[in-house]
């Protein structure tokens, strides 16, 4: 009896109870603290990376990589899809090797054919709240630098975008749902925590390439994806509907939808998208119907007068295109390519004052956009203001080191003025980036000329020669 009571009395002894379990809200003090930089790790590797100057590096690469004929165009675009990779390769390093979990701790789960259609139906979610939204017919496409990359990806194989979206698509839910929810989560302690601060990163991350403009769709998109996340705990569907968003914009963009849309299927689309296509295939007179007809429809949409402007501006019609980037401008007066695309009817209406103010309105909306340093460059070069054209054709292309145009129009302004050497540097970029246009040559030659290079102005001219130039091969 002594015996049976010992044994009872080591079960009820509180010593001898199991200690409990802590919650897995909670790490231990060197768990926490190991979770915590790996997190700050990944996280400013993944603020840092877009402000690396990159484009040097790519811009190196080009060079070296002319010779054997490769597009600069296609090497920028293969860059563009190497430096996600690269962040979800940061990623499950820090997780594997780290942390010491595996990719299952990202909640990335073996595929089924049930995420498929969930990751549809949380993109159909997304697009009907965002089109349903009151503020969406008054954002416009094309007011921000996130249009102008659209229209470079619209530029590269179709093969190469598709890659680009999956990919985009995948490695942007893998870094802010997958790692960023549930590390910030596991360290808050609450998992709406967690992703309350993931999404508040996710949103500061992705306004300088949306804009300002976009703001609300961009955080409709956001809310989506994250309460989709917190409510089924899954990354398969998401990534499945992030790469159907990214497919959107990108193939419904201009250029690549008018290269898809044959003739005989124009009768049967909307006038804006009728519009759209004849615009790119220089029917102008046909676009501006088109687009009349959508504004009868929908007279405050603003994309339709930016279009109609652009139709306008095609058949020299300046003062009908001024009437509609002004209507533009005061349904949404936030629009900084609105205010670039008035600057320039006024460049050609000669009225250079007021130019200059509407683009210094476009910078101070959006300092990110190559093409308004260019343009303000081009009205302070003819208002006599070299230095300060000079230095806005510089700011321009360190913001697009690869713009072919801006290095000719820059190294032409350096033969004016007399600086030869950045003169032939700025000429060679121009040939080096799209070596098939023969007036980059001629230019080339023109300022090898200046100091007395006979020998690479016979080369120049010779290549210009046999591209086509009308000038006579001296040679």
């Amino acid at each position: 009896m002594p015996m049976q009571l010992s044994k009872f009395q080591d079960i009820v002894d509180p010593k001898n109870r199991p200690q409990k379990v802590r919650p897995t809200g909670v790490c231990p003090h060197d768990r926490r603290l190991s979770i915590f930089a790996s997190t700050l790790f990944v996280l400013c590797i993944i603020v840092g990376l877009p402000f690396l100057p990159l484009h040097r590096l790519t811009f190196s690469v080009v060079e070296r990589l002319a010779p054997l004929g490769i597009p600069a165009l296609v090497i920028e675009g293969l860059f563009l899809i190497c430096w996600p990779i690269l962040d979800v390769i940061v990623i499950l390093a820090v997780v594997c090797c780290w942390e010491g979990r595996s990719v299952y701790s990202l909640r990335i789960s073996k595929p089924r054919l049930s995420d498929f259609y969930h990751g549809a139906l949380i993109f159909v979610v997304f697009e009907i709240l965002s089109y349903s939204a009151p503020f969406a017919g008054r954002t416009s496409p094309t007011s921000n630098s996130y249009s102008f990359q659209l229209d470079f990806l619209a530029h590269l194989p179709i093969a190469l975008v598709v890659v680009y979206a999956i990919i985009n698509g995948v490695v942007e839910e893998v870094t802010f749902r997958g790692f960023a929810i549930e590390r910030l989560g596991e360290l808050s302690g609450s998992i709406w925590a967690g992703a309350l601060a993931a999404f508040a990163l996710d949103l500061v991350i992705h306004l300088p390439f949306w804009g300002i403009n976009n703001l609300p769709i961009l955080a409709i998109g956001q809310c989506v994806f994250v309460l989709s996340y917190l409510l089924t705990r899954n990354l398969n569907p998401l990534m499945v509907a992030h790469v159907l968003a990214d497919f959107r914009p990108i193939f419904a963009s201009t250029l690549v939808l008018c290269s898809l849309v044959p003739s005989w299927m124009i009768v049967f689309l909307p006038y804006s998208i009728q519009g759209r296509w004849f615009l790119q295939h220089a029917q102008n007179v046909r676009a501006i119907a088109a687009f009349t007809n959508e504004i009868a429809d929908s007279p405050n949409d603003v994309p339709l007068f930016e279009w109609r402007c652009r139709a306008h501006a095609e058949v020299a019609q300046y003062k009908e295109a001024m009437s509609d980037i002004d209507r533009a401008i005061k349904l949404n007066s936030h629009s900084a390519w609105d205010y670039a695309e008035r600057a320039w009817l006024e460049i050609q209406e000669h009225h250079l004052e007021q130019a200059l103010q509407d683009t210094n309105l476009a910078i101070e909306r959006d300092s990110n956009v190559s093409s308004y340093y260019g343009i303000r460059a081009l009205i302070e070069q003819d208002m006599g203001l070299l230095p300060k054209a000079k230095e806005d054709f510089s700011r321009a292309l360190s913001i697009d080191p690869f713009n072919a145009d801006l290095h000719q129009r820059l190294g032409l302004l350096d033969l004016a003025i007399g600086d030869f050497q950045n003169a032939i540097q700025n000429l060679s970029s121009a040939a080096f980036i799209e070596p098939s246009n023969h007036s980059f040559w001629t230019d080339l030659a023109s300022a090898y000329h200046s100091v007395g290079d006979l020998e690479e102005e016979k080369s120049c001219l010779n290549i210009a020669a046999g591209l086509g130039a009308k000038s006579r091969k001296l040679y």
